[in-house]
């Protein structure tokens, strides 16, 4: 099991996880906390390299489970009879799709013979908790990419079909119930922004490998089921999350930097801003100027801004937000707790606006010079060319990324030049190589949603 919730959560994971092998003495059970990029597709990949870590790939069979979904107490047995008596390297099982628990499922059958075609156009009724994979096809097709918010099953299957001599077959019973029920968000909801996000990113990586009927297919399919359509290029703007401590005592201090971003928020190549405040004790005396009268007065303006009071920090401390439960005092935090608090804090945020770029700056700090149109242009051009060549952080005028061994990133550069060599192929020989200089800025713009901690929002 993987466990991809909040740290304050987790003991919820660890109780049932434990309830569940005093069950099941017989059976093995470990759990681990993603350690890759939040999300399905983080966690998979997180059980996954532990697996490669504890056994012999070519001999492992993975079967994956949503925890949203159910298996039929045959499903395992099933899949790993088929595996065994059909020599085969990959299993999908019929799926019964539950819509309402008072309504009968739908059931949905996979093919018996995959074709790179059925996975370009839509789903053939192949997702993670009706797969069963041999390691060592996971492990050589790279596993789930995480930069796809949604559409990653169809992408998985499409790079194991890439792999040599992959033996497919389809069981042609049901043994998953597969829950969608309309009343919960899911990843596949239509008109959801991470299933347009998951769509954007799988037609730009796929486009090139699509004929004209199957990219017509596609694009039709999707508007009727999703609302979906092509994105477009445009200019290239960015979505901050800016962060900062913040002195309650002295809000003047930083009233002049919230109104700079209140500023730099109206500016056209700023899509969006949000402000999490950090409000560092002691409170002030009743009845002097207090942070959270500074902060409504901007907001009042038109600027987002999230407010984490001192009473809001120490339950959070309390209950393990930050690590290590402690108890945060009245007092004023140094800068190593008080930055860690609002390292987390600006993460929570960060996650529900995918792509967006994380600011952390000092409350006496001024950014004067980047509140023109010109200059936030400028400024969103820099961080995003920084980000499309791989740099994770930027320190003031110095930007660089932590330095990778060559075979680390050798992988990558592998698919980049399959995948090029891919749209060449398709092209006629007069035709000229599409430029998508612009587009590959956008496309750093991901997504993987998260709840905002429990603070007051201000504005």
């Amino acid at each position: 099991m993987v466990d991809d919730s909040q740290p304050h959560f987790r003991h919820t994971t660890r109780e049932v996880l434990a309830h569940a092998a005093a069950c099941a003495p017989q059976l093995r059970f470990e759990l681990l906390v993603n350690t890759r990029a939040p999300g399905a597709s983080g966690a998979w990949n997180t059980g996954l390299r532990w697996l490669a870590e504890h056994s012999l790939p070519a001999s492992t069979v993975v079967l994956l489970l949503d925890d949203d979904d159910a298996w039929q107490p045959e499903h395992v047995a099933t899949c790993l009879d088929t595996f065994t008596s059909r020599e085969l390297d990959v299993v999908a099982t019929g799926m019964e799709r539950i819509e309402r628990e008072d309504l009968a499922g739908h059931v949905q059958m996979p093919p018996d013979m995959w074709q790179p075609q059925q996975f370009l156009i839509g789903n053939p009724h192949i997702q993670a908790s009706n797969l069963a994979v041999r390691l060592s096809v996971l492990l050589e097709a790279g596993l789930f990419d995480e930069a796809l918010l949604s559409c990653t099953d169809r992408d998985l299957c499409l790079r194991m079909l890439d792999v040599a001599n992959v033996r497919y077959g389809a069981v042609s019973f049901v043994t998953v119930r597969h829950y969608a029920e309309s009343t919960r968000g899911r990843l596949s909801t239509a008109g959801s922004r991470a299933k347009h996000l998951g769509l954007d990113g799988f037609w730009r990586k796929y486009r090139d490998r699509m004929t004209t009927e199957e990219l017509s297919a596609f694009v039709g399919r999707n508007e009727q089921l999703f609302a979906w359509q092509p994105p477009t290029t445009g200019p290239v703007t960015a979505w901050f999350v800016v962060g900062l401590i913040a002195d309650a005592s002295l809000p003047e201090r930083v009233l002049p930097l919230l109104e700079q971003l209140h500023t730099l928020a109206h500016l056209p190549a700023i899509a969006g801003l949000d402000v999490v405040v950090l409000e560092n004790g002691p409170l002030p005396e009743p009845g002097l100027p207090s942070l959270a009268e500074a902060i409504d007065m901007v907001c009042g303006r038109g600027l987002r801004v999230w407010r984490v009071p001192l009473a809001q920090q120490q339950d959070d401390a309390r209950k393990g937000l930050f690590g290590e439960p402690f108890a945060r005092s009245n007092g004023r935090a140094g800068i190593a707790v008080a930055r860690t608090m609002l390292q987390a804090y600006l993460y929570a945020l960060a996650r529900r606006q995918p792509g967006c770029i994380g600011w952390v700056l000092d409350d006496d700090k001024r950014i004067g010079k980047w509140t023109t149109p010109e200059a936030a242009a400028r400024l969103v051009d820099v961080l995003t060319r920084l980000r499309s060549d791989g740099v994770a952080v930027a320190l003031g005028l110095d930007a660089g990324s932590a330095p990778l061994p060559v075979l680390a990133t050798l992988r990558g550069e592998l698919v980049d030049l399959k995948a090029n060599l891919d749209m060449l192929a398709g092209l006629r020989p007069d035709a000229p190589v599409p430029d998508r200089s612009a587009e590959n800025a956008q496309t750093w713009r991901r997504t993987l949603s998260a709840n905002m901690p429990e603070t007051d929002r201000a504005g």
